[in-house]
């Protein structure tokens, strides 16, 4: 996925912990997982249309869910050490930022996007 172990093995984490909100039909599960492997692939090129980042930036994955959903993730946490934490305000909203899509798919349970939220100025 990518040259750091440590994202390879958050992205992974993420990845398992999403599996059973996508698990109840395990015939849709093996295509959400090759339109996932696309999005995976996809992040791996993206740097191309993307600004260069100063040392130091971070990222985040963020999930969007039901409160139903979000309910039912925390009573079957596949990872103990891994959990999923309400974003707060300040962390979801840039002020300003550009959009770039990436990548879009569709399934019969899921519809995800993937873009990047990118500051017009970024610090260093």
């Amino acid at each position: 996925m990518s040259c750091h172990p440590e994202l390879n093995q958050y992205i992974q984490d993420t990845l398992h912990c999403v599996k059973p909100l996508l698990e109840k039909s395990d015939s849709l599960l093996s295509h959400v997982e090759q339109l996932l492997r696309a999005f995976i692939l996809k992040i791996s090129v993206c740097d191309a249309v993307l600004d260069h980042n100063p040392p130091g930036c971070t990222f985040t994955v963020l999930v969007h869910t039901r409160e139903a959903a979000t309910r039912n993730m925390e009573k079957i946490q596949v990872i103990k050490d891994f959990p999923w934490i309400l974003a707060d305000e300040q962390d979801v909203h840039m002020h300003d930022p550009r959009l770039i899509p990436l990548k879009t798919m569709t399934s019969d349970i899921l519809k995800m996007q993937l873009y990047v939220e990118e500051r017009a100025h970024k610090g260093s």
